[in-house]
């Protein structure tokens, strides 16, 4: 179960979310502004219309990195879930 209070307060609940790293503390997030820029491009390509699959193909042909690095291929998945938040 997801701590919605620990959410609210802007404390890293599970994994830590792409748009955002981990202070120093170990809890809090702390946006990463190239991450958040992404985000923001997904968003206007979503709202143009753009399916997630083509975002998906047109990040990975950007070479946009994943959050983990350990894939260069972004999936539909992993933008549904950037765009849900």
């Amino acid at each position: 179960m997801v701590c919605p209070v620990k959410r609210g307060n802007g404390q890293r609940v599970g994994t830590v979310p792409y748009g955002y790293d981990l202070a120093d503390d170990g809890t809090t997030l702390i946006p990463n502004e190239s991450e958040q820029a992404v985000i923001a491009g997904i968003r206007a390509w979503r709202a143009a219309g753009r399916t997630l699959e083509r975002i998906a193909a047109d990040l990975t042909a950007r070479g946009v990195p994943t959050k983990t690095g350990k894939s260069t291929a972004w999936t539909h998945r992993a933008v549904a879930r950037i765009v849900r938040r």
